[in-house]
């Protein structure tokens, strides 16, 4: 089941970070998710882009495993196409694009993906990713 004082760690840290009181997650797999989404929100705040994507994709896949609902898989995939744009991996950005579970937010990332491809002038890459 794990270590009850670690959990309470992870859960002070990620309340710290997101400036909320999580609720406690009954399953081992979530638990293992929200651990990979507080140390995002840690690496985002350190101006880590690449380690906050590490970390989303290690989220999506226990996501993946343990069942979690479309809309957590949907945040976590527009999470990494954030920061896979700060990165300026603008195929992975694409990829979480396509990957990305809830229309509403595959929308937004959509457009968010398009601002930030034209705003760093890279025109060369929107044409050279296959849209259709």
């Amino acid at each position: 089941a794990g270590d009850p004082a670690l959990a309470a760690t992870l859960l002070d840290l990620r309340a710290e970070l997101t400036g909320t009181r999580p609720a406690m997650g009954g399953e081992a797999r979530m638990a293992e998710v929200e651990y990979y989404e507080t140390m995002m929100l840690f690496f985002e705040q350190q101006g880590c882009p690449a380690g906050a994507a590490q970390l989303a994709r290690a989220a999506i896949r226990a996501c993946q495993e343990g069942g979690a609902d479309a809309g957590r898989a949907g945040r976590l995939w527009s999470s990494l196409l954030t920061y896979a744009v700060e990165a300026g991996e603008w195929v992975e950005a694409y990829a979480a694009l396509l990957a990305n579970p809830d229309p509403d937010r595959l929308i937004e990332c959509l457009h968010h993906l398009l601002r930030q491809l034209i705003a760093a002038r890279r025109i060369d890459t929107l044409c050279s990713l296959p849209w259709a």
